[in-house]
């Protein structure tokens, strides 16, 4: 069944916004991203190897009550963040669709209540068959194709690293290789192997066209910053 836009969930959505919203300030962002690298770093002391074979849900809820924690005991952290949500419902650009539930949803104090800062999880396992290539297509794809965080410039994607990957060797020349082909569906424009608190950061040229608040406006490109973490695991 195709599902049809509705304008009015938007409209509603998106009043009195000027789309996009304003771009979060590095600083502000680079204590957020520092707060995502610490709260794994608490998990994975306090777990260990538990971590390990634990379910993507699994591992974001543990990051998300870690988290929502943290806010107390880092207080710009707190002064910045409100609270942080998993699997909280969002709209579509176009509201085709309006129960999408991003991973983490980071409410911001000073940001507008209706566009929290998304971010997507997915674990890296190649062995079982979760590699670059499924990031990509479930979760920067979402991203480039207006299903998460359309309504702002930049998104956060935690990537929970089982096995030997990194960013370095693996992501990066996957998203060089899908830049150079003739139909790039991530829409790659560049990279940065090193960025704002020493994340990795991909810039994807987006098509759609933001409903409101006129036809066809550019929403422009959406910079995403990688968070890679390492699970814990047993040595072989």
């Amino acid at each position: 069944m195709t599902l049809s836009p509705r304008p009015d969930q938007v409209a509603e959505l998106t009043r009195g916004a000027a789309l996009p919203i304003p771009a979060i300030a590095s600083p502000l962002l680079g204590v957020i991203i520092d707060a995502l690298r610490e709260a794994w770093q608490q998990l994975a002391s306090r777990y260990g190897t538990a971590l390990h074979g634990k379910s993507e849900p699994e591992l974001t809820a543990l990051m998300q009550s870690r988290l929502n924690d943290l806010r107390n005991d880092r207080r710009k952290f707190g002064q910045i963040v409100s609270c942080i949500v998993r699997g909280a419902e969002s709209i579509s650009y176009d509201g085709r669709h309006i129960e999408k539930r991003p991973d983490l949803s980071i409410f911001m104090t000073t940001r507008n209540a209706n566009f929290p800062l998304v971010v997507e999880c997915k674990i890296i396992d190649h062995d079982l068959g979760k590699g670059v290539a499924l990031y990509c297509n479930n979760g920067v794809r979402r991203f480039v194709d207006g299903e998460y965080g359309w309504a702002s410039t930049q998104a956060l994607m935690i990537g929970y690293v089982c096995d030997d990957s990194s960013v370095e060797k693996h992501l990066i020349p996957h998203l060089k290789t899908r830049a150079s082909s003739k139909s790039d569906s991530l829409k790659t424009k560049s990279w940065s192997a090193k960025a704002i608190a020493a994340s990795m950061t991909s810039d994807h040229l987006r098509t759609f066209r933001y409903l409101t608040p006129s036809p066809d406006s550019d929403p422009g490109p959406v910079t995403i910053f990688h968070i890679w973490t390492e699970v814990p695991r047993d040595n072989i």
